[in-house]
C-alpha cells in the first residue's frame, strides 16, 4: 500500500469540502450557486464520493492478493475494468456526512477540527480497509475495529445532519433508512466475515451457497435496522431538540440495533449481551436527556 497516493486522496477531499463552504457562504469565490440546474454544492459533493471511491479502488487492488479476489469487471473493447464496490460505502458516506454536518457550524475552530477529524478518519478507513482484507494479517483485528469505530462516526454526522434539516417525515425517514440500510450491510458484512478477510467474498471461509444465505440474511437485517431506525425518526420529529442531541439519540439506537443485530448474524447473541445493550441504552438514553434539558 502506497500511503503517499492515500494522503493525496484525502487532500483532494479535504480541499473540496473547504470549497463547498465558500460556495454555500459565498465567500471570495465569485462562483455560480446552480449549475445547469444543479446547486454547485452538490456538483462537488457528488465529485468528491467518486474521488472516495477511487481511493478505495487504489487502495484495494494494491493488495498482494487482489488477483484471487472475483471482483466485478467491467469490459470497455480490449479494456478490462475490475471495481470493488462493496468496499465504497463507509468512505463515501464519511465523505456524504462530512459535506452535510459542515454547514451546521458558523464557528471557524469548530469547522476546522471537524475538518481535521474528517481527514484522520478518512486515511485511516483507507489503511484499515487495507489490512482488513486478509484475516492472517496482523493488523487486522485492530483494523476491523477502527472500521467499526469510524462507522459510528459517519452514522452520527449523517443522522446529525439529517435531524438539522428539520424535513417532514416523509422525507427524513426514508433518509435514515437508507443510511441505516447501508452502514448496517457494510458492518454485518465485516462481522460475518464476508467481503473482508480470507479471499473476500466468502471463498475458503464459506461455501459458496452458504455465502449467499448468509449474504441475504445480512441484507434483510441491514434492511430491518433501516425500517426501525426509520421509525424512530419519525416519532423523534416531534422532540425539539438541537442537531447534535437528535444525532446523539439516532446513533444510540443505530448501535443498539446493529449491534445486537450483529451478534444474532454471527451466533453470539445471547442473555449477557441483551443485558449488556440495554444498559448501554438506559445509560446513553439518560445521557441525552440530560443534555437536551441543559441544553435549552
Amino acid at each position: 500500500m502506497r500511503l503517499e497516493r492515500t494522503i493525496t486522496v484525502v487532500v483532494v477531499i479535504m480541499l473540496g469540502l473547504g470549497l463547498t463552504l465558500l460556495v454555500e457562504s459565498g465567500g471570495v469565490l465569485s462562483l455560480p450557486g446552480v449549475l445547469l440546474g444543479v446547486p454547485l454544492v452538490w456538483i462537488i459533493t457528488a465529485v468528491l464520493l467518486a474521488v472516495a471511491a477511487l481511493g478505495v479502488e487504489g487502495t484495494v487492488h494494491a493488495h498482494p492478493h487482489t488477483q484471487l479476489w472475483p471482483f466485478p469487471r467491467l469490459r470497455v473493447g480490449k479494456l478490462t475494468l475490475e471495481f470493488a464496490p462493496r468496499y465504497w460505502t463507509l468512505p463515501a458516506l464519511l465523505t456524504l456526512g462530512a459535506a452535510l454536518f459542515l454547514p451546521i457550524f458558523a464557528d471557524f475552530a469548530v469547522v476546522a477540527l471537524i475538518l481535521v477529524i474528517t481527514a484522520v478518519a478518512l486515511t485511516l478507513v483507507f489503511i484499515a480497509q487495507y489490512h482488513s482484507l486478509d484475516a492472517q494479517d496482523q493488523y487486522f483485528g485492530i483494523a476491523t475495529l477502527g472500521l467499526n469505530l469510524i462507522a459510528y462516526l459517519t452514522a452520527f454526522a449523517l443522522f446529525g445532519s439529517i435531524y438539522y434539516a428539520k424535513q417532514r417525515s416523509l422525507i427524513s425517514s426514508p433518509i435514515v433508512l437508507a443510511v441505516t440500510a447501508l452502514l448496517s450491510y457494510e458492518t454485518f458484512t465485516r462481522s460475518s466475515g464476508l467481503g473482508y478477510g480470507v479471499l473476500g467474498t466468502g471463498v475458503g471461509r464459506f461455501a459458496p451457497d452458504a455465502a449467499a444465505a448468509l449474504r441475504r440474511r445480512a441484507l434483510i437485517l441491514a434492511l430491518s435496522a433501516g425500517l426501525l431506525l426509520a421509525e424512530v425518526t419519525w416519532a423523534l420529529n416531534y422532540w425539539p431538540v438541537s442537531a447534535l442531541v437528535g444525532g446523539m439519540f439516532l446513533l444510540l439506537g443505530f448501535y443498539i440495533v446493529v449491534g445486537l443485530m450483529s451478534l444474532y448474524l454471527t451466533g453470539g447473541l445471547n442473555g449477557r449481551a441483551v443485558v449488556e445493550f440495554t444498559i448501554v441504552g438506559i445509560s446513553g438514553m439518560v445521557i441525552v436527556f440530560l443534555i437536551s434539558f441543559t441544553s435549552r
